[in-house]
């Protein structure tokens, strides 16, 4: 009997270490074939109680997709779903977007990083109306008429931020399929509006994108650089803040473009300049980029940490409420959020427990690193800094010298006087 139950514990150890390969061996199948980044669950990491941020994560108006699709809080929202599908589909018959959508079913579902309950059916009207709304509100949210939505304005500013959040994400092969049957709604112009730049900012992929955070991340990172090598013994505290760095000799002008890629570092024989891009402070600031982070994070990722070397940076840069001041003094920032003090505080709370990327900045931070270390240009700005930052101080020097030339003058005709 004894025999009886080893030998049966050993077969279940044996069934249960062959579940565990087996399991393993697709999880890693699984991860080399995602080559995008998936729709899923904001990792848990980034929810910090004592900030109560959980709700730059959660839509606070409207759900797309299946995540938050049974909320009873969202479902006011419902009508307007319908509203805005019988806006976009005209007279076309209905039953072409549900065989497009059905078409490209299996597809969407493994856009999800978790496996989607709902039957075939209940998906596929989800996401017609889901996508109608969203390709509506984008139209005419570009052609500023949000009007026609029939709905509170206030309410404008809340779709934006839940449109851009990682869990909210429909899969951008349905907007596609319904864009094909309707007009083709100017996704690229949204996106340009949604980061504030000009036309030079363009999608750098040809690949399609997964969804619209995928796609706003895409536009707003730019052109990928070769990755430069940076110094051997080059650290995360290579530079100061912005007003630090002025009194060594550097200013900061603002890039041509409103890519986050698009920083550089020019050197002079006394003062360097360090070329930042236009950067836009508002209330779906911090969502927007706390969303992207997670994209980033997630524990199956493969794309590069762009977005947390880029707010690592910023946040460098600026400590306190004069670095901001500094900047927007040079057209580099534009603050919507409110005082100085709060965009300062605000870098500090999204910086906290990122992994940055140094090589991304290697030649900034390597000519950052060339200046400082100059002792003889340093010390001649620090000196003209002191006495020609102004024309009084410019003024008082010269006084000073001329003063101090004149007692050299009267000392030496004191020690050697004229003869007569």
């Amino acid at each position: 009997m004894p025999q009886g139950k080893s030998n049966t514990a050993t077969t279940a150890g044996k069934d249960e270490w062959a579940i565990l390969m087996d399991d393993s061996e697709n999880y890693v199948k699984e991860l080399r074939s995602n080559t995008k980044p998936l729709i899923q669950r904001v990792p848990k990491v980034l929810y910090k109680q004592e900030t109560n941020n959980r709700k730059l994560f959660i839509p606070e108006v409207i759900a797309l997709g299946p995540y938050h699709h049974n909320n009873p809080d969202l479902k006011d929202m419902q009508h307007h779903k319908y509203l805005a599908a019988k806006q976009l589909i005209g007279t076309k018959p209905i039953h072409v977007f549900k065989a497009g959508i059905e078409d490209v079913i299996s597809k969407v579902r493994r856009c999800y990083k978790e496996d989607l309950e709902m039957e075939d059916d209940e998906l596929v009207t989800m996401m017609f109306f889901d996508g109608c709304f969203l390709l509506r509100f984008i139209d005419l949210f570009v052609r500023c008429k949000l009007d026609e939505l029939q709905m509170r304005a206030h309410l404008y500013g809340f779709i934006q931020k839940d449109i851009f959040l990682l869990e909210n994400q429909m899969p951008y092969v349905v907007l596609q399929v319904l864009m094909n049957v309707t007009t083709k709604v100017d996704i690229d112009l949204f996106m340009r509006k949604m980061i504030g730049t000009s036309p030079n900012n363009t999608w750098a992929t040809e690949a399609e994108p997964i969804h619209l955070l995928d796609l706003f991340r895409t536009t707003l990172l730019g052109e990928a650089a070769v990755t430069p090598p940076i110094l051997p013994n080059a650290d995360k505290q290579l530079f100061r803040s912005v007003t630090e760095l002025k009194e060594i000799g550097i200013e900061f002008k603002k890039s041509e473009k409103s890519c986050v890629r698009d920083v550089t570092f020019n050197a002079g024989h006394i003062h360097s300049c360090l070329s930042l891009p236009l950067i836009t402070i508002d209330d779906l600031f911090q969502s927007r980029f706390m969303n992207m982070i997670a994209m980033e994070i997630c524990p199956d990722s493969k794309l590069e940490h762009a977005i947390q070397s880029y707010i690592w940076f910023m946040d460098c840069l600026i400590d306190r409420a004069d670095d901001v001041k500094e900047l927007r003094s040079a057209k580099i920032l534009e603050n919507y959020l409110g005082s100085d003090e709060q965009v300062a505080n605000l870098f500090n709370e999204i910086s906290t427990d990122l992994h940055p990327d140094l090589r991304i900045y290697g030649n900034v931070l390597s000519g950052l690193q060339r200046h400082r270390n100059n002792n003889v240009r340093v010390s001649f700005v620090r000196f003209y800094n002191t006495h020609f930052s102004s024309p009084w101080t410019a003024i008082s020097f010269f006084a000073a010298a001329f003063v101090l030339l004149l007692t050299v003058v009267q000392t030496v005709f004191a020690v050697f006087p004229r003869q007569s």
